[in-house]
C-alpha cells in the first residue's frame, strides 16, 4: 500500500505536533509519524514571540493555564548584587509565560486531529533518493513524500540515518526538577541563583503560590537526588530560597538527568530537515530551549509555504540551504553563549566572584545593553 503526501514529520512532542499543525494550516499535505506521547512534568518558558506563534495556530491554554513572567532576577551565592530585568523597560507587560508541557500537548493533539498519522511503533526504514523522501514500514505500507522533518528529540533516528554528525558537550552536571508550594506569592518573578556547584532556578507557576525548581549540581549529586531524602532536599531548597517565598514544601516527584548539550553540524541534508531538539539541545541555564525550537518551526513553515504557493519542490536543495542559513548561526550563538555563561559561574575563586558582581552591577547601570537583553528574553530582539 502506497501513501503519497508532501511532508512527512517524525516525532511525538510539541515540535512535531506544532510543525504539523502550522504546515497543515498553510495548505500543505502533511503526514505525522508518532507514538502516543506522555508529557513529562516539564515547565516550559515561552517568550512573547513563541506565545504569539502558538496562539496563531490555535493554542488556547497558554494564558488560561500558564503564568506571566513579570520579571527576572539573577544573583550569586556570595554577593548582595543582583541583576533585575523588568519588561516595562522595553514597553512590554511581561517576558512571556511559564506553562506545563501537558497543557500544550493537549491543545496540539486537538488541533492535529484531522492530520493523517501512522504509528511509529511499527518499525520502518528510510528510502531517500534524489526525487523523494520515503518511509517503508514492516506492515507493507510505503509513505512517499517530498521532504522529511525530523522532530523526535535529541536521540533523533532521522539525524542518525542521514549521517548528520552532532557536536556534544558534557557539563559534568546533573539537573533536578520538581515543584514546590510556598507561603509567599512569587508575583511572576523568575529567579536564577548561581551557587558554587551550579545554577538554581525558581520558576513561577499559575496561582502565585507554586513554583518549579531547576537545580543544577555536580554529576556526583545524581544519587542524592534519587535517594528519596525529600526532607533533607526540602531543607536545602528552603535555605536556597531564603525568605523570598516564605515556607517551602516539595509537592512532586524529583526528576533528574545528566546534563549535556548537542548541536548538529547541519540542520538539513538529502531531503531531510531537523527541528527542535533533533537539531540542538542546550544547557537549561538560559531557559531558551523551547524558544529556539519555535524559531526552527517558524522558519521551515515560512520557507515551505512560500514554495508550496507556487508549486515548487518542497525537498529541493534550495530549501535545505535556506533553512540552514536562517537557523544555524542563531542556534550556534545561543549554544556557545550558554556554554560560556556556565563556565563563568562554574569556576570559583574570590577574584572571579568580584568580577561577576561587577559585571552584574554594570549591566544594571548600562541601560542600552540591558534593554537589548530584555528584548531578546522577550523574543523581540534577534
Amino acid at each position: 500500500m502506497n501513501i503519497k503526501t508532501s511532508v512527512i514529520i517524525i516525532g511525538s512532542g510539541y515540535s512535531a505536533l506544532s510543525t504539523a499543525v502550522a504546515l497543515s494550516q498553510k495548505g500543505i499535505d502533511v503526514l505525522l509519524i508518532r507514538r502516543k506521547h506522555y508529557p513529562k512534568n516539564r515547565l516550559f518558558a515561552m517568550n512573547l514571540e513563541s506565545c504569539k506563534f502558538f496562539e496563531e495556530i490555535g493554542v488556547t491554554s497558554i494564558k488560561e493555564f500558564g503564568t506571566p513572567i513579570n520579571g527576572i532576577m539573577i544573583d550569586q551565592y556570595n554577593s548582595s548584587v543582583s541583576l533585575n530585568f523588568d519588561p516595562a523597560e522595553v514597553n512590554e507587560s511581561c517576558f512571556g509565560y511559564m506553562i506545563k508541557e501537558a497543557y500544550l500537548i493537549e491543545d496540539l493533539l486537538k488541533l492535529s486531529e484531522n492530520i493523517k498519522e501512522k504509528s511509529a511503533d511499527i518499525p520502518f526504514r528510510f528510502n531517500i533518493n534524489e526525487f523523494s523522501s520515503n518511509l517503508i514500514f514492516e506492515d507493507g505500507v510505503e509513505i512517499k513524500g517530498e521532504l522529511i522533518i525530523g522532530a523526535e528529540g535529541r536521540n533523533s533516528t532521522t539525524r542518525d540515518y542521514c549521517g548528520i554528525r552532532a557536536k556534544t558537550h558534557d557539563y559534568n552536571q546533573v539537573a533536578a526538577v520538581f515543584d514546590i508550594e510556598h507561603s509567599v506569592n512569587h508575583h511572576g518573578i523568575a529567579i536564577e541563583r548561581f551557587f558554587r556547584s551550579g545554577p538554581f532556578a525558581i520558576l513561577p507557576q499559575k496561582g502565585g503560590f507554586t513554583s518549579s525548581i531547576v537545580w543544577t549540581e555536580r554529576k556526583e549529586a545524581s544519587s542524592f537526588f534519587n535517594s528519596g531524602q525529600t526532607e533533607l532536599i526540602s531543607s536545602i531548597v528552603q535555605e536556597r530560597c531564603g525568605d523570598y517565598l516564605g515556607n517551602v514544601k516539595i509537592t512532586s516527584d524529583i526528576q533528574s538527568w545528566i546534563l549535556s548539550s548537542l548541536i548538529s553540524e547541519s540542520f538539513g541534508k538529502n531531503r531531510v530537515v531537523l527541528v527542535g531538539d533533533a537539531a540542538h539541545s542546550i544547557h537549561p541555564i538560559a531557559g531558551q530551549g523551547l524558544n529556539l525550537g519555535v524559531k526552527d518551526i517558524k522558519a521551515i513553515v515560512k520557507i515551505l509555504s512560500r514554495r508550496n504557493e507556487v508549486g515548487m519542490d518542497l525537498g529541493a536543495p534550495k530549501v535545505l540551504n535556506e533553512y540552514n542559513k536562517v537557523r544555524k548561526l542563531d542556534t550556534q550563538l545561543m549554544y556557545y553563549m550558554t556554554n560560556f555563561v556556565d563556565k563563568i559561574f562554574k569556576y570559583n575563586n574570590d577574584l572571579l566572584s568580584i568580577l561577576r558582581s561587577i559585571g552584574l552591577e554594570s549591566l544594571n547601570l548600562f541601560s542600552p545593553i540591558k534593554r537589548k537583553i530584555i528584548k531578546y528574553a522577550a523574543g523581540r530582539y534577534n
